[in-house]
């Protein structure tokens, strides 16, 4: 939810969160949003107007869609292939900054892709 990662901050002013959010709900209105992230409150997401998940499981459990829209250092770290498997499929990892960029797909759950920009790499789709 935060601005940017590096240095971590809990500023959420000029954040790609909410823009993101917004076109999620436009296209899928009846979607259940919830927001996380390692530094910024679960208060303070709430006030963005969604959910706060009570821990990166949390906001990776049952979801089709993750969006990593910062750079924090706690992202780069994750493990997606374990984190994936608390997704429902077919679904996508969308990482905005390409903090993995030596994930192997492979390594995912079996209907789980990685997304990232910067990485052309797109072998099928993901409806």
């Amino acid at each position: 939810a935060a601005f940017k990662g590096r240095p971590e901050t809990d500023d959420t002013r000029g954040s790609l969160f909410q823009p993101v959010v917004a076109a999620l709900r436009a296209r899928f209105p009846e979607a259940q949003i919830v927001g996380w992230d390692p530094i910024v409150t679960a208060k303070a997401i709430a006030q963005l107007g969604v959910e706060a998940a009570s821990s990166v499981e949390d906001a990776f459990t049952a979801s089709s869609l993750v969006v990593i829209q910062n750079n924090h250092e706690a992202f780069a770290r994750l493990s997606f292939a374990g984190l994936s498997r608390l997704m429902r499929t077919p679904a996508i990892i969308h990482d905005i900054w390409n903090q993995q960029p030596t994930l192997d797909q492979s390594e995912l759950a079996e209907g789980v892709a990685y997304r990232a920009f910067g990485a052309f790499n797109i072998i099928g789709a993901v409806a």
